[in-house]
């Protein structure tokens, strides 16, 4: 396990144990120390090194002996002392610092070095300021930390000395990008209440609608209970069984019957609608709809029309509540967490 002194970055300095300068073969060490894993370094990125338990990238420089000369770190346990830095809007991290904007440093994208390039001179546009804050790094050239920002959020911290940080860029942080940083927090920060308010309301629109439908539900299941017994029993034969004799258990059970306008009808019921196995010739009531001569039941299925018809969309009724009590639940607590 990583303690929380790993994670503690010193400007300059390093990440923990990680400290820039130090050679290859004792950073190796250490992370073996550790118990972290390394994925092997590719044929064409040999100067790179990536941990992947603690979302990390180490690059080391091309001349022997190899010393590390930039921390690329993604993880959210990263901390500048006891202020934590993935996921908080650029404006904080610069306020920290407080450092003028002739000391900080746009490049677009994650991050390039061109030992060639020249320094940044010239002015910014609206357009490019904003897409920056939605896609940039923006250095701090004096302490040799760089942030990754996506939508205005940190995603990666890189870490490096001053002398490493990238020569050229695209501009400089702005008073314009500085309040649109804090903007955007306020606008966020504005939304979620409502967020969680109308989560809260869905919430209680499905139970509300979960108690409705159930009781719409029983409601339909009582009054068709109750139009199945008032119908009369009618006489039947029992004409067939299948498996037939001398089977002792027929699955299927054949019967004829008059129906109401006083027509020769058969057909054939299941086992289980009858309270005891009847035999071929037995004489049996049942009792069918006049208007839907077809759809015959048996004593016992007579009997329990009602729940036998509500039970399955009472089912799937209650499995729908519960995946979206389980799904606005989880909206609820990542909105809350959100908010902390």
């Amino acid at each position: 396990m990583v303690s929380n002194g790993f994670w503690q970055v010193e400007l300059m300095v390093g990440m923990g144990p990680l400290l820039l300068g130090s050679d290859e073969e004792s950073i190796r060490k250490v992370l073996v120390e550790r118990g972290l894993d390394m994925e092997p370094r590719a044929p064409g990125n040999s100067g790179q090194l990536v941990i992947p338990s603690i979302k990390t990238r180490l690059t080391f420089s091309k001349s022997d002996p190899r010393t590390l000369t930039h921390i690329e770190v993604d993880d959210e346990r990263l901390r500048f002392a006891t202020l934590s830095v993935i996921g908080k809007r650029a404006y904080q991290i610069i306020g920290i610092f407080k450092v003028s904007r002739k000391e900080t440093l746009w490049t677009r994208g994650n991050v390039s070095f061109d030992e060639n390039a020249e320094p940044f001179r010239g002015n910014m546009s609206p357009e490019l300021s904003r897409e920056l804050l939605a896609s940039g790094t923006l250095w701090i050239k004096k302490y040799g930390l760089g942030l990754t920002l996506r939508d205005g959020l940190v995603t990666t911290v890189h870490l490096c000395d001053p002398n490493d940080v990238p020569r050229a860029g695209v501009g400089q942080w702005t008073k314009e990008q500085q309040l649109l940083s804090e903007v955007r927090e306020m606008v966020v920060l504005a939304k979620e209440p409502i967020q969680r308010s109308l989560i809260t309301a869905a919430i209680a629109f499905v139970h509300l609608a979960f108690f409705c439908v159930l009781g719409l539900l029983v409601w339909w299941a009582v009054l068709l209970q109750r139009k199945w017994d008032a119908i009369a029993e009618v006489p039947a034969v029992v004409v067939e069984l299948e498996p037939p004799p001398p089977h002792p258990l027929p699955n299927d059970i054949t019967v004829e019957f008059t129906d109401s306008s006083g027509a020769q009808r058969r057909t054939t019921l299941g086992f289980r609608q009858f309270e005891m196995t009847p035999k071929m010739g037995d004489e049996v009531n049942i009792r069918f709809l006049p208007e839907i001569p077809d759809q015959v039941l048996g004593p016992v299925a007579a009997r329990d029309v009602g729940f036998s018809w509500a039970f399955p969309y009472g089912l799937g009724t209650l499995l729908v509540y519960m995946i979206l009590l389980i799904l606005l639940g989880a909206k609820l607590r990542t909105r809350s967490r959100l908010s902390r």
